[in-house]
């Protein structure tokens, strides 16, 4: 059994009980792809983004951070140098990524792990590589179409947070937490996440199925960031928010103006739920009802496949290695 859960081996396991055996049990990790990479790389910018004063934070500027940030990805653990690129010192720096830092020793080697599936995903020269890139340019571009960087400073960026729920200690990290001031005395905690996916169109949103089904899913993980941040620092968000970087329809491009003190925002781009008693007490009872399930799981050893459109992304699907039982005769 796991010793902490996250929103992410939560929504595993209600996906799949297999999958959550195959990454949480059997501690079986996946390669990188370009889709993940991607969203490193771009979390990444948009984190290191903020640490320079509002004025600096142009589109321009975040643009011109990408390579350099993905030169940090691929090469954690730099000496200190007057040749080194200023622009790649800002970004080292924060998270401590020198040679000899003070980082502790499973941070050195998760880093030195990832960089290596990151360089053999996308060797220099490579088509994974470029896309990587490209993807990440767009990611950046779109992002200033939904947000103005310059016009507000967040409470916390990749904070992290725990608390125990029920018998449960579950953790996660937030991408960003902004503190508004509404009117005098009233302020409003809003809980960002970034998704360099396409985001749902407006046809998918006014879908009955979206509705009850998949958009639950989506805003399941900020939902129990929401309730890890009451648990642990006493203090309820007022929204949650999914901020999608990847290329959305034309036909659902709307703009949504500057209102209560928030950065101007498209839309279409942005999926969000004010949060509630109501919805922190049902998340609550969720994380519960799925760590029974999980525990009890464990002590049968049974862990279910279950098919679902999802599985066509699974590493395991057809892993000659790992392969998954309700897919196994197809990978033979």
């Amino acid at each position: 059994m796991p010793s902490k859960l996250s929103p992410t081996s939560m929504s595993d396991f209600r996906r799949c009980p297999k999958l959550f055996e195959f990454k949480y049990i059997q501690r079986i990790t996946s390669p990188p792809s370009v889709a993940t990479t991607t969203g490193n790389l771009v979390h990444l910018v948009l984190e290191r983004l903020f640490d320079l004063p509002p004025d600096l934070r142009t589109a321009q500027l975040a643009d011109n951070m990408i390579e350099p940030a993905f030169a940090v990805m691929l090469s954690p653990f730099e000496v200190m140098s007057n040749l080194m690129p200023e622009i790649e010192v800002a970004i080292r720096e924060p998270s401590g990524l020198f040679e000899g830092s003070a980082l502790e020793q499973w941070e050195v080697d998760r880093a030195r792990s990832s960089a290596d599936g990151w360089l053999e995903l996308a060797p220099e020269g490579s088509q994974e590589r470029a896309q990587i890139l490209t993807k990440a340019h767009e990611a950046i571009a779109t992002y200033f179409d939904v947000e103005r960087p310059a016009n507000f400073d967040p409470e916390d960026r990749e904070l992290h947070i725990e608390a125990t729920i029920g018998d449960a200690l579950v953790h996660g990290y937030i991408d960003r937490l902004d503190r508004y001031l509404i009117g005098d005395d009233e302020e409003r905690w809003v809980i960002s996440d970034y998704k360099t996916s396409k985001p749902p169109s407006t046809s998918q949103r006014s879908n009955a199925f979206f509705l009850e089904k998949i958009l639950p899913e989506r805003l399941f993980a900020m939902r129990v960031y929401a309730l890890l941040l009451s648990e642990s620092i006493d203090v309820t968000p007022h929204s949650i928010r999914l901020i999608y970087l990847g290329p959305s329809d034309a036909a659902d491009a709307e703009a949504l103006p500057a209102a209560e003190g928030r950065p101007p925002l498209n839309r279409c781009n942005v999926i969000g739920e004010v949060i509630s008693d109501a919805i922190l007490d049902d998340t609550r009872q969720e994380v519960v009802t799925i760590h029974t399930q999980i525990r009890r799981a464990v002590e049968r050893n049974d862990w279910p496949a279950t098919t679902n459109k999802l599985c066509d992304w699974c590493n395991f699907k057809d892993s000659a290695e790992h392969p998954c039982p309700a897919f196994a005769s197809t990978t033979r």
